[in-house]
Protein backbone atom coordinates (compact mmCIF):
# COMPACT_ATOMS: atom_id res chain seq x y z
CA UNK A 1 0.00 0.00 0.00
CA UNK A 2 1.72 3.27 -1.13
CA UNK A 3 3.00 5.29 1.81
CA UNK A 4 2.10 8.66 0.24
CA UNK A 5 -1.57 7.67 -0.04
CA UNK A 6 -1.72 6.60 3.60
CA UNK A 7 -0.15 9.83 4.87
CA UNK A 8 -2.51 12.00 2.79
CA UNK A 9 -5.59 10.02 3.83
CA UNK A 10 -4.71 10.30 7.53
CA UNK A 11 -4.06 14.04 7.15
CA UNK A 12 -7.44 14.64 5.43
CA UNK A 13 -9.28 12.65 8.10
CA UNK A 14 -7.56 14.70 10.80
CA UNK A 15 -8.46 18.00 9.05
CA UNK A 16 -12.08 16.88 8.68
CA UNK A 17 -12.19 15.91 12.35
CA UNK A 18 -10.80 19.26 13.55
CA UNK A 19 -13.20 21.07 11.23
CA UNK A 20 -16.16 19.24 12.76
CA UNK A 21 -14.92 19.92 16.30
CA UNK A 22 -14.23 23.64 15.75
CA UNK A 23 -17.48 24.20 13.89
CA UNK A 24 -18.53 25.55 10.50
CA UNK A 25 -17.57 29.19 11.03
CA UNK A 26 -14.02 28.49 12.21
CA UNK A 27 -13.46 25.82 9.55
CA UNK A 28 -14.78 28.14 6.84
CA UNK A 29 -12.47 30.97 7.95
CA UNK A 30 -9.53 28.55 7.84
CA UNK A 31 -10.50 27.49 4.32
CA UNK A 32 -10.53 31.14 3.21
CA UNK A 33 -7.12 31.65 4.81
CA UNK A 34 -5.72 28.58 2.99
CA UNK A 35 -7.06 29.84 -0.35
CA UNK A 36 -5.66 33.35 0.20
CA UNK A 37 -2.27 32.14 1.41
CA UNK A 38 -2.05 29.54 -1.37
CA UNK A 39 -2.73 32.21 -3.97
CA UNK A 40 0.05 34.40 -2.57
CA UNK A 41 2.44 31.44 -2.34
CA UNK A 42 1.93 30.51 -6.00
CA UNK A 43 2.23 34.18 -7.02
CA UNK A 44 5.65 34.65 -5.37
CA UNK A 45 6.89 31.10 -6.01
CA UNK A 46 8.87 31.74 -9.18
CA UNK A 47 10.47 35.11 -8.29
CA UNK A 48 11.42 33.89 -4.81
CA UNK A 49 12.90 30.65 -6.17
CA UNK A 50 14.83 32.10 -9.11
CA UNK A 51 15.76 35.40 -7.53
CA UNK A 52 16.95 34.16 -4.13
CA UNK A 53 16.81 30.47 -3.26
CA UNK A 54 18.45 29.18 -6.44
CA UNK A 55 21.66 30.98 -5.43
CA UNK A 56 21.96 29.17 -2.11
CA UNK A 57 20.06 25.87 -2.21
CA UNK A 58 19.52 25.06 -5.91
CA UNK A 59 18.53 21.43 -5.35
CA UNK A 60 15.73 22.37 -2.91
CA UNK A 61 14.92 25.83 -4.31
CA UNK A 62 11.58 25.00 -5.99
CA UNK A 63 10.38 23.03 -2.95
CA UNK A 64 11.28 25.67 -0.38
CA UNK A 65 10.08 28.48 -2.63
CA UNK A 66 6.51 27.14 -2.44
CA UNK A 67 6.17 25.36 0.88
CA UNK A 68 8.11 27.82 3.07
CA UNK A 69 6.08 30.99 2.29
CA UNK A 70 2.84 28.98 2.38
CA UNK A 71 3.60 27.63 5.85
CA UNK A 72 4.79 30.96 7.26
CA UNK A 73 1.90 32.96 5.80
CA UNK A 74 -0.62 30.34 6.91
CA UNK A 75 0.49 30.71 10.54
CA UNK A 76 0.57 34.53 10.36
CA UNK A 77 -2.78 34.91 8.62
CA UNK A 78 -4.47 32.42 10.93
CA UNK A 79 -3.22 34.29 14.00
CA UNK A 80 -4.39 37.61 12.54
CA UNK A 81 -7.84 36.21 11.71
CA UNK A 82 -8.16 34.76 15.22
CA UNK A 83 -7.39 38.19 16.66
CA UNK A 84 -9.81 39.99 14.36
CA UNK A 85 -12.60 37.43 14.77
CA UNK A 86 -12.23 36.08 18.32
CA UNK A 87 -15.72 34.63 18.64
CA UNK A 88 -17.36 31.78 16.83
CA UNK A 89 -20.75 31.89 15.11
CA UNK A 90 -23.39 29.49 16.39
CA UNK A 91 -25.06 26.91 14.13
CA UNK A 92 -27.04 23.77 14.70
CA UNK A 93 -24.79 20.95 15.96
CA UNK A 94 -25.35 18.82 12.87
CA UNK A 95 -24.48 21.79 10.63
CA UNK A 96 -21.31 22.46 12.61
CA UNK A 97 -20.34 18.82 12.44
CA UNK A 98 -21.06 18.04 8.78
CA UNK A 99 -20.27 21.34 7.08
CA UNK A 100 -17.35 21.98 9.45
CA UNK A 101 -15.90 18.60 8.48
CA UNK A 102 -16.41 19.42 4.78
CA UNK A 103 -14.59 22.77 5.09
CA UNK A 104 -11.84 21.10 7.09
CA UNK A 105 -11.43 18.40 4.44
CA UNK A 106 -11.28 20.99 1.64
CA UNK A 107 -8.62 22.92 3.55
CA UNK A 108 -6.74 19.65 3.94
CA UNK A 109 -6.96 18.88 0.23
CA UNK A 110 -5.46 22.25 -0.75
CA UNK A 111 -2.79 22.10 1.96
CA UNK A 112 -1.81 18.53 1.09
CA UNK A 113 -1.86 19.41 -2.62
CA UNK A 114 0.62 22.26 -2.12
CA UNK A 115 2.83 19.95 -0.05
CA UNK A 116 2.78 17.23 -2.74
CA UNK A 117 3.55 19.75 -5.50
CA UNK A 118 6.46 21.17 -3.52
CA UNK A 119 7.89 17.82 -2.44
CA UNK A 120 7.44 16.46 -5.96
CA UNK A 121 10.20 18.83 -7.07
CA UNK A 122 12.71 17.35 -4.65
CA UNK A 123 15.43 15.07 -6.10
CA UNK A 124 13.69 11.87 -5.02
CA UNK A 125 13.47 8.84 -7.25
CA UNK A 126 10.80 8.58 -9.93
CA UNK A 127 8.57 6.68 -7.51
CA UNK A 128 7.95 8.97 -4.51
CA UNK A 129 6.49 6.72 -1.82
CA UNK A 130 4.55 4.76 -4.44
CA UNK A 131 3.40 7.92 -6.24
CA UNK A 132 4.21 7.97 -9.98
CA UNK A 133 1.20 7.87 -12.31
CA UNK A 134 3.04 8.66 -15.57
CA UNK A 135 5.59 7.24 -17.93
CA UNK A 136 7.35 8.65 -21.00
CA UNK A 137 6.65 6.89 -24.26
CA UNK A 138 8.45 7.12 -27.59
CA UNK A 139 8.67 10.63 -28.98
CA UNK A 140 8.50 12.19 -25.53
CA UNK A 141 4.77 11.48 -25.10
CA UNK A 142 3.59 11.50 -21.48
CA UNK A 143 1.36 8.50 -20.85
CA UNK A 144 -0.62 7.39 -17.83
CA UNK A 145 0.61 4.16 -16.31
CA UNK A 146 -2.80 3.14 -15.04
CA UNK A 147 -1.34 2.80 -11.57
CA UNK A 148 0.70 4.77 -9.05
CA UNK A 149 -1.71 7.73 -8.80
CA UNK A 150 -2.97 9.11 -5.51
CA UNK A 151 -6.26 7.75 -4.19
CA UNK A 152 -7.33 11.36 -3.67
CA UNK A 153 -5.44 13.39 -6.33
CA UNK A 154 -4.84 16.39 -4.08
CA UNK A 155 -2.00 17.68 -6.31
CA UNK A 156 -4.23 17.75 -9.39
CA UNK A 157 -7.19 19.29 -7.55
CA UNK A 158 -4.94 21.99 -6.09
CA UNK A 159 -3.18 22.81 -9.37
CA UNK A 160 -6.48 23.05 -11.25
CA UNK A 161 -8.11 25.11 -8.49
CA UNK A 162 -5.41 27.79 -8.31
CA UNK A 163 -5.00 27.79 -12.11
CA UNK A 164 -8.71 28.53 -12.36
CA UNK A 165 -8.44 31.34 -9.81
CA UNK A 166 -5.56 32.91 -11.76
CA UNK A 167 -7.88 33.32 -14.73
CA UNK A 168 -10.98 34.18 -12.71
CA UNK A 169 -11.42 35.82 -9.31
CA UNK A 170 -7.66 36.43 -8.92
CA UNK A 171 -6.96 37.03 -12.62
CA UNK A 172 -3.57 38.40 -13.68
CA UNK A 173 -1.81 39.22 -16.93
CA UNK A 174 0.33 36.11 -16.41
CA UNK A 175 -2.21 33.44 -15.46
CA UNK A 176 -0.89 30.29 -13.85
CA UNK A 177 -2.71 28.17 -16.42
CA UNK A 178 -0.46 29.60 -19.16
CA UNK A 179 2.78 30.12 -17.25
CA UNK A 180 2.73 27.03 -14.99
CA UNK A 181 0.53 24.57 -16.88
CA UNK A 182 -0.09 20.98 -15.80
CA UNK A 183 1.81 21.22 -12.53
CA UNK A 184 0.50 17.81 -11.54
CA UNK A 185 2.24 16.32 -14.57
CA UNK A 186 5.43 18.37 -14.23
CA UNK A 187 6.15 17.25 -10.68
CA UNK A 188 6.00 13.62 -11.77
CA UNK A 189 7.86 13.72 -15.06
CA UNK A 190 10.74 15.86 -13.79
CA UNK A 191 11.77 13.00 -11.48
CA UNK A 192 11.62 10.38 -14.25
CA UNK A 193 15.36 10.13 -14.83
CA UNK A 194 18.34 8.11 -13.62
CA UNK A 195 18.69 9.01 -9.94
CA UNK A 196 22.12 10.61 -10.43
CA UNK A 197 20.67 13.15 -12.90
CA UNK A 198 19.87 16.62 -11.54
CA UNK A 199 16.32 18.03 -11.65
CA UNK A 200 17.40 21.70 -11.45
CA UNK A 201 18.27 24.27 -14.12
CA UNK A 202 19.77 27.48 -12.76
CA UNK A 203 18.52 30.62 -14.57
CA UNK A 204 21.94 31.52 -15.98
CA UNK A 205 22.90 27.95 -16.85
CA UNK A 206 20.70 27.74 -19.93
CA UNK A 207 19.37 30.18 -22.50
CA UNK A 208 17.34 29.92 -25.68
CA UNK A 209 19.49 31.05 -28.61
CA UNK A 210 17.11 30.46 -31.50
CA UNK A 211 14.03 28.71 -32.82
CA UNK A 212 12.70 27.26 -36.06
CA UNK A 213 9.15 26.41 -37.17
CA UNK A 214 7.93 24.72 -40.34
CA UNK A 215 4.96 22.68 -41.48
CA UNK A 216 6.08 19.07 -41.73
CA UNK A 217 4.67 18.83 -45.24
CA UNK A 218 7.16 21.46 -46.41
CA UNK A 219 10.20 19.45 -45.33
CA UNK A 220 10.19 17.14 -48.32
CA UNK A 221 13.99 17.21 -48.61
CA UNK A 222 14.54 15.71 -45.16
CA UNK A 223 17.23 13.07 -44.91
CA UNK A 224 15.59 9.65 -45.49
CA UNK A 225 17.13 8.37 -42.24
CA UNK A 226 15.65 11.35 -40.39
CA UNK A 227 12.01 10.65 -41.27
CA UNK A 228 11.54 7.44 -39.23
CA UNK A 229 13.61 8.94 -36.38
CA UNK A 230 11.12 11.83 -36.06
CA UNK A 231 8.26 9.46 -35.37
CA UNK A 232 5.04 8.43 -37.14
CA UNK A 233 3.38 11.88 -36.85
CA UNK A 234 6.06 13.60 -38.93
CA UNK A 235 4.42 12.74 -42.24
CA UNK A 236 0.84 13.17 -41.01
CA UNK A 237 -1.03 16.33 -42.03
CA UNK A 238 -1.83 18.87 -39.35
CA UNK A 239 1.57 19.00 -37.64
CA UNK A 240 4.48 21.38 -37.61
CA UNK A 241 8.06 20.95 -36.53
CA UNK A 242 9.33 23.27 -33.80
CA UNK A 243 13.04 23.37 -32.97
CA UNK A 244 14.36 25.31 -29.98
CA UNK A 245 18.11 25.97 -29.79
CA UNK A 246 19.66 26.13 -26.33
CA UNK A 247 23.08 26.93 -24.92
CA UNK A 248 24.14 25.37 -21.59
CA UNK A 249 26.93 26.20 -19.16
CA UNK A 250 28.04 24.31 -16.10
CA UNK A 251 26.60 25.70 -12.86
CA UNK A 252 26.08 24.21 -9.43
CA UNK A 253 22.89 22.18 -9.29
CA UNK A 254 22.37 22.08 -13.05
CA UNK A 255 25.12 19.52 -13.69
CA UNK A 256 25.29 16.12 -12.05
CA UNK A 257 27.67 15.04 -9.32
CA UNK A 258 30.37 14.12 -11.84
CA UNK A 259 30.07 17.58 -13.49
CA UNK A 260 28.38 16.09 -16.57
CA UNK A 261 25.12 17.40 -18.04
CA UNK A 262 22.41 14.85 -18.78
CA UNK A 263 18.97 15.77 -20.10
CA UNK A 264 16.24 13.12 -20.48
CA UNK A 265 13.08 13.80 -22.46
CA UNK A 266 11.06 13.93 -19.24
CA UNK A 267 12.75 17.19 -18.19
CA UNK A 268 12.14 19.08 -21.43
CA UNK A 269 8.78 20.30 -22.72
CA UNK A 270 7.28 22.94 -24.96
CA UNK A 271 4.35 25.02 -23.72
CA UNK A 272 1.82 25.74 -26.46
CA UNK A 273 -1.57 27.41 -26.62
CA UNK A 274 -4.22 27.77 -29.32
CA UNK A 275 -3.13 30.15 -32.05
CA UNK A 276 -5.94 32.52 -31.09
CA UNK A 277 -4.60 32.80 -27.53
CA UNK A 278 -6.25 32.09 -24.20
CA UNK A 279 -5.68 29.67 -21.35
CA UNK A 280 -8.04 26.99 -22.63
CA UNK A 281 -6.17 24.40 -24.63
CA UNK A 282 -2.70 25.07 -23.21
CA UNK A 283 -0.54 21.95 -23.70
CA UNK A 284 2.81 20.59 -22.57
CA UNK A 285 4.48 18.77 -25.45
CA UNK A 286 7.54 16.58 -25.01
CA UNK A 287 10.46 16.45 -27.48
CA UNK A 288 10.78 13.76 -30.11
CA UNK A 289 14.55 14.18 -30.06
CA UNK A 290 17.46 16.58 -30.07
CA UNK A 291 20.30 17.55 -32.37
CA UNK A 292 23.78 18.73 -31.50
CA UNK A 293 26.89 19.78 -33.40
CA UNK A 294 29.37 17.08 -34.26
CA UNK A 295 32.56 18.05 -36.15
CA UNK A 296 31.40 19.91 -39.29
CA UNK A 297 27.78 18.68 -39.20
CA UNK A 298 24.88 18.10 -36.82
CA UNK A 299 23.53 14.78 -35.61
CA UNK A 300 19.96 14.01 -34.57
CA UNK A 301 19.14 11.64 -31.73
CA UNK A 302 15.53 10.51 -31.22
CA UNK A 303 14.16 10.22 -27.70
CA UNK A 304 12.94 6.72 -28.52
CA UNK A 305 13.59 5.23 -25.08
CA UNK A 306 14.09 6.39 -21.50
CA UNK A 307 17.79 5.49 -21.82
CA UNK A 308 18.46 8.32 -24.29
CA UNK A 309 19.97 11.44 -22.73
CA UNK A 310 21.34 14.66 -24.17
CA UNK A 311 24.83 14.44 -22.69
CA UNK A 312 27.85 16.71 -22.37
CA UNK A 313 30.95 17.02 -20.23
CA UNK A 314 32.26 20.23 -21.80
CA UNK A 315 32.02 23.64 -20.03
CA UNK A 316 29.46 24.82 -22.58
CA UNK A 317 27.23 22.79 -24.85
CA UNK A 318 24.51 23.31 -27.43
CA UNK A 319 21.37 21.23 -27.90
CA UNK A 320 18.46 21.84 -30.24
CA UNK A 321 15.28 20.17 -28.99
CA UNK A 322 12.77 19.03 -31.60
CA UNK A 323 9.00 18.95 -31.11
CA UNK A 324 6.06 17.85 -33.25
CA UNK A 325 3.22 20.28 -32.53
CA UNK A 326 -0.40 20.26 -33.78
CA UNK A 327 -0.76 22.94 -36.47
CA UNK A 328 -3.42 24.84 -34.50
CA UNK A 329 -1.10 25.24 -31.48
CA UNK A 330 1.42 28.08 -31.11
CA UNK A 331 4.60 27.61 -29.01
CA UNK A 332 5.01 30.08 -26.15
CA UNK A 333 7.71 28.84 -23.78
CA UNK A 334 10.35 26.16 -23.37
CA UNK A 335 10.18 24.43 -19.98
CA UNK A 336 13.47 22.96 -18.77
CA UNK A 337 13.35 21.30 -15.35
CA UNK A 338 10.58 23.69 -14.25
CA UNK A 339 12.54 26.71 -15.55
CA UNK A 340 10.43 28.65 -18.08
CA UNK A 341 12.34 30.17 -21.00
CA UNK A 342 10.90 32.67 -23.44
CA UNK A 343 11.11 31.89 -27.15
CA UNK A 344 12.50 34.40 -29.68
CA UNK A 345 10.24 37.00 -31.24
CA UNK A 346 8.36 35.82 -34.37
CA UNK A 347 10.58 37.83 -36.73
CA UNK A 348 13.66 36.03 -35.33
CA UNK A 349 12.32 32.51 -35.87
CA UNK A 350 13.68 30.56 -38.82
CA UNK A 351 11.08 29.31 -41.27
CA UNK A 352 13.08 28.32 -44.36
CA UNK A 353 13.25 24.59 -44.99
CA UNK A 354 16.96 24.59 -45.77
CA UNK A 355 17.81 26.35 -42.51
CA UNK A 356 15.62 24.02 -40.49
CA UNK A 357 17.03 20.85 -42.06
CA UNK A 358 20.55 22.17 -41.39
CA UNK A 359 19.71 22.54 -37.68
CA UNK A 360 18.10 19.09 -37.57
CA UNK A 361 21.05 17.29 -39.10
CA UNK A 362 20.69 13.54 -39.50
CA UNK A 363 20.93 10.47 -37.30
CA UNK A 364 24.44 9.03 -37.03
CA UNK A 365 25.23 6.61 -39.81
CA UNK A 366 24.53 3.16 -38.39
CA UNK A 367 27.59 1.00 -38.04
CA UNK A 368 27.60 -2.64 -39.05
CA UNK A 369 28.23 -4.47 -35.81
CA UNK A 370 30.47 -7.50 -36.08
CA UNK A 371 29.34 -10.56 -34.25
CA UNK A 372 30.86 -10.63 -30.77
CA UNK A 373 33.08 -13.69 -30.76
CA UNK A 374 33.91 -13.48 -27.07
CA UNK A 375 33.64 -16.85 -25.40
CA UNK A 376 34.09 -17.73 -21.78
CA UNK A 377 37.82 -18.20 -22.32
CA UNK A 378 38.43 -15.50 -24.95
CA UNK A 379 41.69 -13.59 -24.44
CA UNK A 380 41.53 -9.82 -23.96
CA UNK A 381 43.53 -8.90 -27.02
CA UNK A 382 43.36 -5.55 -28.79
CA UNK A 383 40.29 -5.65 -31.09
CA UNK A 384 40.38 -1.99 -32.09
CA UNK A 385 41.44 -2.19 -35.70
CA UNK A 386 44.80 -0.59 -36.50
CA UNK A 387 45.14 1.37 -33.24
CA UNK A 388 48.46 0.66 -31.55
CA UNK A 389 49.51 1.48 -28.00
CA UNK A 390 52.80 3.24 -27.33
CA UNK A 391 55.28 2.47 -24.60
CA UNK A 392 55.12 4.44 -21.37
CA UNK A 393 55.96 8.15 -21.56
CA UNK A 394 57.03 9.29 -18.09
CA UNK A 395 57.70 7.53 -14.81
CA UNK A 396 56.28 4.26 -13.57
CA UNK A 397 52.93 4.90 -11.89
CA UNK A 398 51.60 1.47 -10.97
CA UNK A 399 49.82 0.32 -14.16
CA UNK A 400 50.73 -0.40 -17.77
CA UNK A 401 48.30 -0.94 -20.69
CA UNK A 402 48.54 -4.25 -22.53
CA UNK A 403 45.48 -3.97 -24.76
CA UNK A 404 42.14 -2.22 -25.27
CA UNK A 405 38.87 -2.88 -27.03
CA UNK A 406 35.42 -1.35 -27.34
CA UNK A 407 33.13 -3.64 -25.38
CA UNK A 408 31.04 -3.74 -22.21
CA UNK A 409 31.50 -7.51 -21.92
CA UNK A 410 32.97 -9.24 -18.90
CA UNK A 411 36.11 -11.30 -19.54
CA UNK A 412 34.09 -14.37 -18.54
CA UNK A 413 30.36 -14.93 -18.37
CA UNK A 414 29.11 -15.25 -14.78
CA UNK A 415 26.00 -16.67 -13.16
CA UNK A 416 23.77 -14.71 -10.80
CA UNK A 417 23.67 -17.83 -8.66
CA UNK A 418 27.45 -17.69 -8.17
CA UNK A 419 27.68 -13.93 -7.53
CA UNK A 420 26.57 -11.68 -4.68
CA UNK A 421 26.62 -7.91 -4.21
CA UNK A 422 25.66 -7.04 -7.81
CA UNK A 423 22.48 -5.42 -9.14
CA UNK A 424 21.04 -6.33 -12.53
CA UNK A 425 18.73 -4.73 -15.08
CA UNK A 426 15.49 -6.65 -14.66
CA UNK A 427 13.48 -4.56 -17.13
CA UNK A 428 15.31 -4.38 -20.46
CA UNK A 429 18.02 -7.01 -20.22
CA UNK A 430 18.60 -9.30 -17.27
CA UNK A 431 22.07 -10.16 -18.52
CA UNK A 432 23.82 -6.90 -17.59
CA UNK A 433 25.12 -5.43 -14.32
CA UNK A 434 23.79 -2.01 -13.29
CA UNK A 435 25.91 -1.51 -10.15
CA UNK A 436 27.57 -3.19 -7.21
CA UNK A 437 30.69 -5.03 -6.07
CA UNK A 438 31.31 -8.70 -5.58
CA UNK A 439 34.17 -10.07 -3.51
CA UNK A 440 34.52 -13.06 -5.80
CA UNK A 441 32.28 -14.42 -8.53
CA UNK A 442 33.01 -18.12 -8.84
CA UNK A 443 33.78 -19.58 -12.21
CA UNK A 444 30.90 -21.34 -13.88
CA UNK A 445 30.93 -24.99 -14.76
CA UNK A 446 29.11 -26.03 -17.90
CA UNK A 447 26.49 -23.88 -19.62
CA UNK A 448 24.80 -21.02 -17.77
CA UNK A 449 21.02 -20.78 -18.06
CA UNK A 450 19.65 -17.79 -19.97
CA UNK A 451 17.83 -16.39 -16.91
CA UNK A 452 20.94 -16.42 -14.71
CA UNK A 453 23.58 -15.58 -17.33
CA UNK A 454 25.36 -12.24 -16.92
CA UNK A 455 27.74 -11.15 -19.65
CA UNK A 456 28.42 -7.42 -19.27
CA UNK A 457 27.68 -3.96 -17.85
CA UNK A 458 24.60 -1.82 -18.48
CA UNK A 459 25.30 1.51 -20.23
CA UNK A 460 23.07 4.22 -21.78
CA UNK A 461 22.33 3.98 -25.51
CA UNK A 462 24.42 7.04 -26.36
CA UNK A 463 27.57 5.67 -24.70
CA UNK A 464 30.03 2.82 -25.19
CA UNK A 465 32.53 1.15 -22.91
CA UNK A 466 36.24 0.93 -23.62
CA UNK A 467 37.87 -2.01 -21.86
CA UNK A 468 41.56 -1.64 -21.06
CA UNK A 469 43.68 -4.54 -19.88
CA UNK A 470 46.43 -3.43 -17.52
CA UNK A 471 49.21 -5.06 -15.54
CA UNK A 472 51.22 -3.88 -12.53
CA UNK A 473 54.09 -1.58 -13.47
CA UNK A 474 56.37 -1.63 -10.45
CA UNK A 475 59.78 -0.06 -10.05
CA UNK A 476 62.70 -2.18 -8.89
CA UNK A 477 64.66 0.27 -6.71
CA UNK A 478 63.43 1.49 -3.35
CA UNK A 479 63.47 5.09 -4.54
CA UNK A 480 61.68 4.19 -7.76
CA UNK A 481 59.05 2.23 -5.83
CA UNK A 482 58.37 5.20 -3.55
CA UNK A 483 58.07 7.53 -6.54
CA UNK A 484 55.74 5.08 -8.34
CA UNK A 485 53.60 4.76 -5.21
CA UNK A 486 53.22 8.55 -5.04
CA UNK A 487 52.44 8.74 -8.78
CA UNK A 488 49.71 6.11 -8.36
CA UNK A 489 47.71 8.65 -6.36
CA UNK A 490 47.09 10.58 -9.58
CA UNK A 491 43.79 10.13 -11.47
CA UNK A 492 43.53 7.46 -14.16
CA UNK A 493 41.75 8.56 -17.32
CA UNK A 494 41.49 8.27 -21.08
CA UNK A 495 41.88 11.54 -22.98
CA UNK A 496 40.16 12.37 -26.27
CA UNK A 497 41.03 14.69 -29.13
CA UNK A 498 39.12 17.57 -27.49
CA UNK A 499 41.01 17.26 -24.21
CA UNK A 500 38.08 15.68 -22.34
CA UNK A 501 38.88 13.15 -19.64
CA UNK A 502 37.02 9.85 -19.21
CA UNK A 503 37.38 8.04 -15.90
CA UNK A 504 37.07 4.42 -14.78
CA UNK A 505 33.51 3.35 -14.02
CA UNK A 506 34.12 -0.39 -13.59
CA UNK A 507 36.89 -2.91 -13.12
CA UNK A 508 37.20 -6.70 -13.22
CA UNK A 509 39.94 -8.80 -11.66
CA UNK A 510 39.99 -12.14 -13.43
CA UNK A 511 42.00 -14.60 -11.41
CA UNK A 512 44.03 -17.53 -12.68
CA UNK A 513 41.39 -19.99 -11.40
CA UNK A 514 38.77 -18.03 -13.45
CA UNK A 515 37.05 -16.49 -10.43
CA UNK A 516 36.33 -12.80 -10.96
CA UNK A 517 36.08 -9.79 -8.65
CA UNK A 518 33.79 -7.13 -10.16
CA UNK A 519 33.10 -3.50 -9.27
CA UNK A 520 30.72 -1.11 -11.10
CA UNK A 521 29.58 2.33 -9.94
CA UNK A 522 28.80 4.74 -12.78
CA UNK A 523 28.13 7.57 -10.32
CA UNK A 524 31.44 7.35 -8.43
CA UNK A 525 34.28 6.78 -10.85
CA UNK A 526 37.70 5.43 -9.86
CA UNK A 527 40.20 8.27 -9.71
CA UNK A 528 43.56 6.64 -8.83
CA UNK A 529 45.40 3.35 -9.02
CA UNK A 530 45.44 3.25 -5.22
CA UNK A 531 41.72 2.43 -5.36
CA UNK A 532 42.43 -0.73 -7.37
CA UNK A 533 43.57 -4.07 -5.87
CA UNK A 534 46.36 -4.39 -8.43
CA UNK A 535 49.05 -5.04 -5.81
CA UNK A 536 47.21 -8.23 -4.77
CA UNK A 537 47.43 -9.82 -8.22
CA UNK A 538 49.16 -13.17 -8.61
CA UNK A 539 50.76 -14.89 -11.56
CA UNK A 540 48.20 -15.73 -14.22
CA UNK A 541 45.71 -13.03 -13.08
CA UNK A 542 44.32 -10.43 -15.46
CA UNK A 543 42.97 -6.96 -14.63
CA UNK A 544 40.56 -4.87 -16.73
CA UNK A 545 39.43 -1.24 -16.47
CA UNK A 546 36.18 -0.10 -18.09
CA UNK A 547 35.74 3.52 -19.20
CA UNK A 548 32.25 4.75 -20.14
CA UNK A 549 32.71 7.02 -23.17
CA UNK A 550 30.36 9.03 -25.34
CA UNK A 551 29.83 7.69 -28.85
CA UNK A 552 31.77 9.39 -31.67
CA UNK A 553 34.64 10.18 -29.28
CA UNK A 554 38.23 9.74 -30.49
CA UNK A 555 40.58 8.63 -27.73
CA UNK A 556 44.26 9.52 -27.92
CA UNK A 557 45.89 8.30 -24.71
CA UNK A 558 45.78 6.45 -21.39
CA UNK A 559 46.96 8.76 -18.62
CA UNK A 560 47.88 8.66 -14.95
CA UNK A 561 47.69 12.32 -13.98
CA UNK A 562 50.33 14.29 -15.84
CA UNK A 563 53.20 12.01 -14.83
CA UNK A 564 52.81 9.23 -17.37
CA UNK A 565 50.82 8.29 -20.48
CA UNK A 566 50.54 5.79 -23.31
CA UNK A 567 49.48 7.12 -26.70
CA UNK A 568 46.98 5.52 -29.10
CA UNK A 569 48.03 5.77 -32.74
CA UNK A 570 45.90 6.43 -34.68
CA UNK A 571 43.25 7.68 -32.18
CA UNK A 572 40.71 5.05 -31.17
CA UNK A 573 37.30 5.94 -32.65
CA UNK A 574 34.46 4.96 -30.32
CA UNK A 575 31.44 4.16 -32.49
Amino acid sequence: MPLTNIVILLFLLAMAYFGSVNGLFSAFLHLMVVITVGTIAFAIWEPLTLGLLMKYVPIMAWTLGLILPFAVLLIVFRLVVDKLVPRNAEFMPIVNTLLGAACGALSGVLTAGIAVIGLGLMPFGADMGGFQPYTIGGGGVVMERGEGDLWIPVHRITANFFSGLSGGAFATRTPMAEYMPDLDVQISTIRMRPEYVSIVAAPKAVEVTGASIAETGNLTDANPRLVPALGPDFRKPGYKLVIVDTEWSKQEGTVDGDRALRLPASQISLVTQPSGGGSDGVQLIGPVGFSKPRADAREFYPYDSDAVLAFSITPTSSFSFVFLVPAEQAPTFLMVRKLRLKLPEPDQIKTKSAEILAVLGAPPVPKVEQADDLTDDAPADNRTGQTSISDRNGIRAGTFVLGLEITNRLPLVISKNASTGLSYDTVKDQGVITSGSTGSSRKTSGNVGARSKVSGFDIPAHERMVRVRIEPDQAVSLFGAARASAAALNPIFLEDTDGNKWFVSAWVWKKDNKDQEIHYDADNTIRSAKQLPISQMNKGDEFYLYFTVNKSTELVSYNIGDVTDQQFEPPLKVE
